[in-house]
């Protein structure tokens, strides 16, 4: 399982709520490229440029297809790219994390209200802009509820 979306959208954070309910490893891209680069991914950017950013993290994802029973939160960036999409899509089911209003968030806030959630797992369509059709299903009322639980605590 894949979670797409723009950068702090709360992909990493969803990652990790949903492995753990699913029993599940949770994995985060562009962590295993900091691990993988001993810097951040700012860093990489600034000394090496996007080109070499977006290589390795073509290689972390390739690395991470075989893993099963995983749930990944990819880079903001990641999905965008017309390769790795097909990768994702192919390898597992591609999740878009979004806002209420389409547009990115800083970082998930405590206390979210369920409706500020939206979940779309129709992120196959040509641009991540596309993907605007929203379809609500079992994961969607599985991550609504992780988050309930979270601003319950």
């Amino acid at each position: 399982m894949y979670l797409v979306g723009f950068m702090g959208a709360g992909k990493t954070t969803l990652a990790r709520a949903l492995g753990a309910r699913l029993g599940w490893r949770a994995e985060d891209v562009d962590e295993r490229i900091e691990a993988r680069e001993h810097r951040t991914i700012a860093e990489v950017f600034a000394r090496d440029g996007e080109p070499y950013f977006r290589s390795v993290e073509r290689q972390v994802l390739l690395d991470l297809l075989p893993l099963r029973h995983t749930v990944v939160a990819t880079g903001g960036g990641t999905f965008a790219d017309l390769e790795n999409r097909a990768l994702i899509n192919r390898d597992g089911l591609s999740i878009w994390i979004g806002s209420q209003n389409g547009k990115p968030r800083p970082q998930w806030a405590e206390g979210l209200a369920e409706d500020e959630l939206e979940i779309a797992d129709d992120c196959r369509a040509p641009t991540i802009h596309e993907a605007g059709h929203r379809h609500r299903r079992r994961i969607g009322e599985l991550t609504a509820q992780l988050w309930q639980e979270r601003a319950a605590t």
